[in-house]
């Protein structure tokens, strides 16, 4: 694929989107669009402030409102990733802890990754990025009695092969992506190929697949 990918700078950048401009449809034969809207988490257990200061600031507020309107709205759905919060907000036990297990286990509330945080990938050593997924799917297995097998990796900058293949052998059969260069967004989106397999190079047979969404 590399031969084929430009990586020169889009005329006009959005900050997320940047490969947007250059997908030509010239025709189409008009549907009804189908939109999927995912509530999700993303609280980064460390970047402006302390652990502590976005914990009290932002994600217990976070938390206690995902219960509370999950709980009033039963067709409403939410996914979280970053275990070491959620260990957190567990050691401080109410009603709240107890209907967030209730939401869990009637499938309004997923755990996606189940890592202890949503580890780097692009100068990590793959021991760092093991230890973290164990430590978080342990606290799972002994709190809720679950274990993810769907991936959520949007904040990472960049996405490792060795991620992939350490999340499939800890039980994820599907991944999601967002961190990509706009050079292969683009080679993809112009292809159709944004949803794929990904094998490592290294890996040489079907069994270390996993389905990417990009």
């Amino acid at each position: 694929m590399w031969p084929h990918i430009s990586v020169k700078y889009p005329q006009y950048v959005y900050t997320t989107s940047g490969w947007i401009q250059v997908i030509d449809v010239p025709n189409y034969n008009p549907k009804r669009l189908q939109v999927f809207i995912v509530p999700h988490s993303h609280q980064d257990p460390g970047w402006i402030e302390t652990f502590e200061g976005y914990y009290q600031s932002y994600t217990k507020k976070t938390l206690n409102n995902i219960v509370s309107f999950l709980s009033k709205n039963p067709t409403w759905k939410f996914i979280w990733s970053e275990i070491i919060f959620l260990e957190k907000w567990f050691r401080e036990p109410s009603s709240q802890t107890v209907e967030f297990k209730r939401l869990v286990a009637n499938g309004q509330l997923e755990i996606v990754t189940g890592g202890w945080v949503m580890a780097d990938e692009a100068v990590t050593h793959f021991s760092a990025m093991l230890d973290q997924l164990v430590e978080g799917h342990l606290w799972l297995r002994q709190n809720l009695g679950i274990t993810p097998n769907v991936s959520w990796s949007v904040d990472p900058f960049g996405h490792s092969p060795t991620m992939t293949y350490l999340l499939k052998e800890a039980g994820m059969d599907k991944m999601v992506i967002q961190r990509v260069h706009f050079g292969i967004k683009r080679h993809l989106a112009q292809r159709q190929q944004l949803e794929f397999l990904w094998r490592q190079t290294w890996g040489g047979y079907a069994g270390t697949n996993v389905w990417k969404q990009n």
